[in-house]
């Protein structure tokens, strides 16, 4: 039985590097970022576009919480994983397909939290483990009047 190759949804990855990405009219989303387990452990809030890449949001989650991003990285969605470009670039690309794993450089932040109840999880440091769930913040903001 030969493996069956499964492109990421839709070929939401760009074609070229550097290529513009489709946006979401231009507004930013509010995500909400939430270590696993958080119990004691108010929420935090960060702004991200939707055409930013999954290593893109990496990077302003370290800032979030004050890490270097210097340790290894994952972000998972469903039975999909997404990889520091480093630790994915020990991996074979055509097995890395077969078994839902890609490069987080490749994917935009809305081709995977597509639905507002979407949650996105994401470990940082393979060795101490920090878990954080994240979600689209669905609050509608107030307007202005006068």
């Amino acid at each position: 039985m030969a493996a069956k190759i499964i492109p990421f949804p839709a070929d939401a990855r760009p074609a070229v590097q550097g290529a513009p990405r489709i946006t979401d009219g231009g507004a930013a989303w509010n995500l909400i970022v939430e270590l696993v387990p958080s119990e004691h452990t108010p929420a935090r809030s960060a702004t991200v576009q939707p055409d930013a890449s999954l290593a893109d949001l990496h990077r302003i989650l370290a800032r979030l919480f004050s890490w270097d991003a210097s340790h290894n990285y994952f972000f998972s969605y469903g039975s999909c994983r997404f990889e520091d470009p480093e630790l994915f670039a020990g991996h074979d690309r055509l097995s890395a397909q077969c078994r839902k794993i890609y490069s987080a450089a490749d994917v935009p932040v809305s081709a995977v939290l597509t639905h507002k109840t979407d949650a996105l999880f994401y470990v940082y440091d393979l060795v101490h483990t920090w878990e954080l769930r994240i979600s689209r913040d669905h609050a509608v903001p107030l307007e202005q009047f006068g």
